[in-house]
């Protein structure tokens, strides 16, 4: 409810919007370049804040649509001293909150911050979401303290960059790299030409390239190159020498 917004005062209802929000990350810029441009930004979007998110999103395209929420809940809180019992009041007896979205992550600022997640069962396990709220953490603790993460130093200055930020975990590290990614293979030696040299005596007659409807074996590229190759050769084209090719 901005107070330059005439009637706001008297208007019933839940006047919040809910906008998208785009964040460019560039892993060799400073953190808090990034942060404060991001504050920047926003801050000068708080004009168009009114402006309804269907609105938005016909704007902007299909990169105005989201499925997480970021919500930072500012309000007053009210007196902790009971109300005049003469003066009108409301209290609240009970309620419930449901979330919008598949997951969203609600700031409730105070002398220690609260954070809470909320989540649709149906896409979230409660350990998938444990994890995520590990990965925040980690984020904001490497943010608040430069020096837990690797920083770049830059003449004589310590800079953390974005770059820097890990996101996961040893274990979570160790089964995305030891695990996951345990694809190594034994690789004969040689160069990428003698692996094929060995492939077209091998299988000459087995399809090596296509192009359109054309099609050549192994056998006619290695024929087509050394006819090349021989050609160049001819004319000065040795090693190291640069070649165009069309």
């Amino acid at each position: 409810r901005p107070a330059e917004l005439p009637g706001v005062e008297s208007m019933v209802g839940l006047v919040i919007d809910t906008l998208p929000v785009r964040v460019r990350l560039d892993g060799g810029q400073p953190v808090l370049d990034m942060l404060t441009q991001l504050q920047g930004k926003q801050a000068s979007l708080m004009a168009h804040q009114h402006l309804g998110l269907p609105e938005v999103q016909r704007t902007a395209g299909p990169g105005a649509v989201f499925d997480t929420l970021v919500v930072y809940e500012n309000y007053p809180r009210p007196p902790a001293d009971a109300p005049d019992p003469d003066s009108f009041a409301i209290r609240l007896i009970s309620g419930q909150e449901a979330a919008h979205y598949p997951l969203t992550l609600l700031l409730t600022p105070g002398a220690r911050m609260t954070c809470e997640i909320d989540y649709r069962p149906d896409l979230f396990g409660h350990e998938a979401v444990q994890s995520i709220v590990g990965r925040l953490m980690r984020v904001l603790e490497q943010m608040a303290r430069a020096d837990a993460g690797p920083p770049t130093r830059v003449g004589d200055v310590d800079v953390l960059r974005v770059g820097d930020i890990d996101v996961l975990h040893e274990a979570e590290r160790s089964r995305v790299i030891g695990e996951w990614n345990d694809t190594a293979r034994p690789v004969s030696r040689g160069t990428v030409v003698d692996l094929f040299e060995e492939w077209a005596e091998r299988s000459p007659d087995a399809p090596a390239v296509r192009c359109g409807s054309e099609e050549l074996s192994y056998g006619e590229l290695e024929g087509r190159a050394n006819c090349l190759a021989r050609h160049l050769s001819r004319i000065g084209v040795g090693r190291e020498s640069r070649v165009g090719l069309c």
